[in-house]
């Protein structure tokens, strides 16, 4: 039986050395690069355009909202992006605290019993 086994083994180790990978030509490797940066890129870049696109949304919402005095543009020289999302978020929250602490909360109260079971069982 070990001579079969031994055998055997020595048979296949030429072969295992003969089989190689294919080698991939220079155009494919480029391909498979140029495919695998546009799963990664392209993602990333939608991602950034929709990000960049509601922001400057709110801004144009909120802007003329806020007085000439308040907005920064009015002292420097370029725009400042964001700044209407953020004022957007500040009222957001401002007009929410009040609300939180007037309105009485809808959870029952807790029970005076915290036993695991609510009927008593008996010992026998």
């Amino acid at each position: 039986m070990s001579e079969i086994e031994q055998n055997s083994g020595d048979a296949l180790a030429p072969d295992i050395t003969k089989i190689s990978a294919p080698q991939a030509s220079v155009a494919s490797r480029l391909r498979n690069y140029f495919l695998t940066g546009l799963v990664v890129a392209g993602p990333l870049a939608i991602t950034a355009w929709l990000i960049w696109s509601i922001v400057t949304w709110v801004d144009n919402s909120v802007r003329p909202l806020i007085p000439p005095a308040y907005r920064p543009e009015s002292y420097l020289p370029w725009p400042i992006p964001g700044t209407g999302l953020i004022v957007a978020i500040v009222v957001f929250t401002c007009c929410a605290v009040p609300l939180s602490v007037s309105v009485p909360t809808i959870n029952p109260p807790a029970p005076d019993n915290l036993s695991v079971c609510p009927t008593p069982i008996s010992v026998v």
